[in-house]
């Protein structure tokens, strides 16, 4: 696995997706680690604390961001806008289906 990145120290590995690739895509790096420990991309978002990713849509082929304004001081606010927003995009992957809760 990657490593998160030095200079944003709240990064962490503690959510995520794996696509049909086998590709792990996590949320607070938002982006995604190949089978062989690669990272295969970074996706960009309007807002720098980004919480969670998942697959959804009918074909599992959107990805959903979810992002924070925690902690964020009035100048970062001001210049992201849209912190705290929810994301959709179609990064070119889909996501495998999860187990259904059983109760």
């Amino acid at each position: 696995m990657a490593a998160p990145e030095a200079s944003r120290p709240l990064n962490r590995r503690n959510d995520g997706a794996t696509d049909a690739k086998g590709r792990f895509w996590f949320g607070t790096m938002r982006n995604n680690i190949a089978p062989d420990g690669a990272i295969d991309r970074i996706v960009k978002a309007p807002a720098s604390r980004v919480a969670c990713c998942a697959f959804g849509g009918d074909q599992l082929d959107a990805l959903y961001i979810t992002t924070s304004r925690l902690h964020l001081t009035k100048e970062q606010l001001a210049s992201q806008p849209q912190a705290g927003g929810a994301f959709a995009l179609k990064p070119g992957a889909s996501g495998i289906p999860r187990a259904a809760f059983a109760g």
